[in-house]
């Protein structure tokens, strides 16, 4: 219910254009795995790459995380600013992202309403949450982020 209130899930539109997740799951997949485009997300190393996971696997394809070497997501580079922790360009970037989610300490907020406010970014607080809202802020998020984080 807390879900359902905070992203505004409606079930009477959600049945209304509900269509077969497979073929989107399919076109989604294509996207995802082409090799020339960048994953930039908020939160993907924490959530986003194990719900993709669990719905390939729902419908009998097999884990493929071959695309993380292309993520950047954009709580790491929240956090890695916040905390002034830098990106050894020796080291793998996955793995630096993968231990920044990790990251945890105490009154750190790395949420995107957090970021907007202290990037300075307007946003309408009613409107996070929202699939293509949340891409558009998360692309002022990232645009900040790098005048920041040396990745």
């Amino acid at each position: 219910e807390g879900a359902q209130k905070a992203t505004r899930f409606d079930h009477t539109k959600y049945r209304i254009k509900s269509e077969d997740p497979l073929p989107i799951l399919r076109k989604f997949d294509k996207l995802l795995y082409d090799k020339q485009y960048k994953i930039i997300g908020h939160n993907l190393l924490g959530f986003d790459i194990y719900i993709h996971n669990t719905f390939r696997k729902a419908y009998g394809l097999k884990s493929d995380f071959s695309y993380l070497s292309r993520l950047i997501d954009t709580n790491s580079l929240a956090k890695a600013s916040k905390e002034d922790i830098k990106f050894n360009k020796k080291d793998s970037f996955l793995s630096w992202q993968f231990r920044l989610d990790r990251h945890i300490r105490k009154g750190l907020k790395t949420n995107m309403g957090a970021m907007l406010r202290e990037l300075d970014v307007d946003f309408d607080k009613d409107k996070l949450h929202d699939s293509m809202y949340d891409i558009q802020m998360n692309l002022e998020i990232f645009r900040k982020l790098l005048w920041k984080v040396d990745i």
